[in-house]
């Protein structure tokens, strides 16, 4: 398994779909939540062929809108909206398939880690690049230690009160805020209607972990890095 690099200068993502995406199909999974972060206008304009945003949130949501608002700004046009859940075991026949696939903060707010990844694998013919928020291995403050060495990872819904206590002056510390942890609780994990609630964090999870799930998941690792000074990890697999 490839080792973690969290001192390694940060990785440029942008830089990796621009060096995939000429001539090629792209796919941005979840990519709505503040649109300033969308790739889609950065595989256009690299020579990406066709694009298109694939995100939960229903068709009328300010979301789109605001994305929308962003490819003008980015001067870019002739991309596709779908709005489908990438949670879904039928997701490929929902979606179709796509050469290069970005997705980033999405996989530690879903409840099933390895069917994520196994679906963005699915709809993937060449490149997968994701990016998550991770934690440190180790984390030992005032309140106590935290140890997610080892291929551990941390159900945020289970967290007793003095782990979340741990975690939260992490986060705190290093200026994030996260439900449940050092924001807001979540009070209903499953919504009335059956739904997860993708708001909060599900998982604390490592760059470590990461890898590990994507060799488990049969992915090869071919580029990774951490971004944004640790705070998330991305990896760049190759299919075929």
């Amino acid at each position: 398994m490839a080792q973690a690099e969290v001192s390694a200068p940060k990785v440029d993502k942008d830089e990796w779909i621009r060096s995939l995406v000429n001539g090629q199909t792209f796919a941005d999974v979840g990519g709505l939540w503040r649109a300033m972060n969308e790739k889609i206008s950065v595989a256009l304009k690299a020579g990406a062929t066709a694009a298109t945003m694939i995100d939960v949130e229903p068709l009328d949501s300010k979301l789109w809108e605001d994305f929308r608002a962003r490819c003008a700004l980015m001067n870019v046009s002739g991309y596709d909206c779908v709005q489908a859940d990438a949670t879904v075991p039928d997701l490929r026949e929902r979606v179709g398939a796509f050469d290069v696939v970005h997705c980033a903060g999405v996989i530690y707010h879903v409840p099933d880690l390895v069917g994520f990844l196994r679906n963005l694998a699915a709809i993937t013919r060449k490149y997968l690049i994701l990016t998550s928020m991770v934690f440190p291995p180790l984390i030992e403050n005032e309140f106590g230690t935290l140890d997610l060495r080892g291929g551990h990872c941390m159900f945020v819904p289970l967290m007793t009160d003095e782990q979340r206590k741990i975690a939260a002056a992490y986060a705190s510390e290093r200026g994030q805020k996260i439900l449940h942890l050092n924001g807001p609780p979540v009070e209903q994990w499953i919504e009335e209607s059956g739904i997860w609630d993708y708001a909060g964090w599900v998982w604390l999870i490592t760059a470590e972990f990461l890898l590990g799930l994507a060799e488990v998941c049969g992915l090869r690792v071919i580029k990774h890095g951490p971004r944004f000074g640790g705070r998330s990890y991305s990896i760049l697999c190759q299919l075929s």
